[in-house]
């Protein structure tokens, strides 16, 4: 019977811890959600900031796209001159700006786009590489006509024309004799008093 006190009071210590043990917080548990939490919320900002710069570069690059757009647009419609030697014979560019006088090339410009049926005033300067007379010949015909020929220096000579303007373009050819002095030629075209700047060819044999 002395035994039954010490039994007693083990047995409710050992009731007591348990109960205590019962109410212990799961600590690690609660960490582990909230670390859980914070990943998702973190992934959750991370994908949103990450649309943001999306739609930001897509943006950027649509307005970029819209203004070559616009770009190419103007430049199209704005009036352009285009110079080629031209084969006689074949009545195709020759891809080249050699103008052969054994050959009987010419030369060939052209300015597109223009407003269509109305003549306009044009201007064409050449400057040749010697002091000599200009040896070119204009080809003219109804709608192209040479109003004015000046040799305004030694070798520079300006010529002035009205051209009336079919589908939206004008054009006109010259021929070179073949007593034509050889060298790097340049014609300057002036439309409207707009001009339109300075191209090169080379007279050959």
């Amino acid at each position: 019977m002395k035994t039954l006190p010490k039994l007693t009071l083990s047995t409710l210590l050992l009731s007591t811890l348990t109960a205590h043990a019962m109410y212990i917080p799961n600590l690690f548990g609660a960490y582990e959600q909230g670390a859980s939490r914070a990943r998702y919320e973190n992934a959750q900002d991370a994908y949103y900031y990450e649309e943001l710069r999306r739609q930001r570069l897509e943006r950027q690059r649509l307005e970029q796209e819209l203004g070559r757009r616009l770009e190419r647009y103007e430049q199209a419609q704005e009036p352009r001159l285009y110079v080629q030697v031209i084969n006689q014979k074949t009545g195709k560019p020759k891809g080249h700006m050699n103008l052969s006088l054994k050959k009987n090339d010419m030369l060939c410009w052209a300015v597109t786009p223009v407003n269509g049926s109305q003549t306009y005033q044009v201007s064409e300067l050449f400057t040749m590489p010697v002091h000599a007379s200009f040896t070119g010949n204009a080809g003219q015909n109804d709608n192209n006509q040479l109003t004015s020929s000046v040799q305004t220096s030694s070798n520079t000579a300006k010529f002035g024309r009205q051209i009336y303007a079919t589908q939206n373009q004008i054009d006109a050819c010259w021929f070179f004799a073949a007593n034509t002095p050889k060298g790097i030629y340049h014609i300057r075209v002036g439309v409207g008093g707009a001009e339109f700047g300075t191209q090169s060819f080379k007279v050959v044999d």
